[in-house]
């Protein structure tokens, strides 16, 4: 299956025999995708209940897939489509991911305006700022100094034609290990990029010792209690509660997490309307690291249960209300018709 895997996407993989997490070893089965015919499985982790892949691709796979292929294979239509229209080779596919970019950079700037005074004494740095434009437009409008952490040559090469300075391609090699640069950054940004991090506490260690004082860490991660972000690129899908415990081990705290609270029952996932599918997080420097082991042992039935039902309050929020009343009108139907044994 490794060969299959590294003639379709340049991967190679390896067993994932622990939790990074909790390092439990219990595993419970989380099912997983398939990519050009080549399986990603998850798991459930049975102590932490922190859902990851696999086994998954290697740390140096990865990084010469971003490098060489990732953002040449979105650009072609040929990567792995997660929004309708990214799998269409005949459209711009930059173009159509500008809504998706503004939209982002307008969160971005409002959450760190939040955590901080924004202006030409600010440092910021992005965690695979990919073609730069969060930090572009960080620059444009508050003078911000701005870095950039970008594997993929195709986005570099229009992070330097927009003079984004770049100081690595991967934050393991930036921040994992006794390299990191220590006091450097006032922000750092993770926009969807933490989740496809290999070594995730080693690389948030370093982070932490790369902020100034009062510095802030914006994470934006999909939320597995209401989007089971299952795809060839994400090693981990993190919940509230697991990002929290993440950070926490890295000696890293929570002081800010958006993220609306699962559903316990079928009622409360149907009332919810529009539930953000993303957790937005504001994290700091701790006093110490929290190695978690003090943390209750999750029910995994119950947790794997808890999130179907937030995958669904999702969908059914989705729902337009003349669909919503179609569907309505069909189960009762359907009801009917079996409570008179049709």
């Amino acid at each position: 299956m490794a060969d299959a895997a590294a003639g379709a996407s340049g991967l190679e993989f390896e067993p994932v025999k622990c939790c990074v997490l909790c390092d439990g070893a219990e595993q419970h089965d989380a099912r997983g995708v398939s990519w050009h015919g080549v399986p990603f499985s998850y798991v459930y982790c049975g102590r932490c209940g922190l859902k990851y892949m696999t086994p998954r691709p290697t740390e140096k796979s990865y990084a010469r897939f971003y490098e060489e292929a990732f953002w040449q294979q979105k650009l072609s239509a040929v990567g792995y489509a997660t929004n309708a229209g990214f799998d269409h080779a005949d459209r711009d596919q930059l173009a159509l991911r500008m809504p998706k970019y503004e939209g982002r950079y307008r969160r971005i700037a409002a959450h760190l305006g939040r955590a901080m005074r924004l202006d030409g004494n600010v440092s910021i740095l992005e965690v695979g700022c990919a073609f730069g434009f969060s930090l572009e437009w960080l620059r444009r409008d508050f003078s911000c100094r701005v870095f950039g952490i970008e594997p993929s040559e195709r986005a570099r090469r229009r992070c330097e034609a927009a003079k984004i300075s770049l100081v690595g391609t991967t934050a393991e090699a930036v921040f994992h290990g006794d390299g990191a640069p220590e006091a450097s950054y006032d922000a750092v940004i993770f926009a969807h990029s933490l989740e496809n991090i290999v070594a995730p506490i080693g690389v948030l260690e370093g982070v932490g010792r790369a902020l100034k004082p009062g510095g802030a860490v914006l994470v934006y991660t999909p939320n597995l209690e209401y989007r089971d972000s299952m795809n060839p690129y994400h090693p981990y899908i993190y919940t509230p509660e697991t990002l929290a415990r993440l950070l926490a081990r890295a000696g890293l705290f929570a002081a800010r997490i958006e993220a609306p609270p699962a559903p316990t029952t079928r009622a409360a996932a149907v009332a919810l309307v529009k539930p953000s599918d993303e957790i937005v997080c504001i994290a700091r420097r701790a006093e110490s690291a929290d190695d978690g082991s003090n943390a209750p042992r999750v029910d995994v039935r119950a947790l794997a249960d808890r999130h179907a039902l937030g995958q669904k309050a999702r969908i059914w929020a989705d729902l337009s209300t003349r669909e919503l009343v179609k569907r309505t009108a069909l189960q009762v139907a359907s009801d009917v018709r079996r409570k008179l044994g049709r």
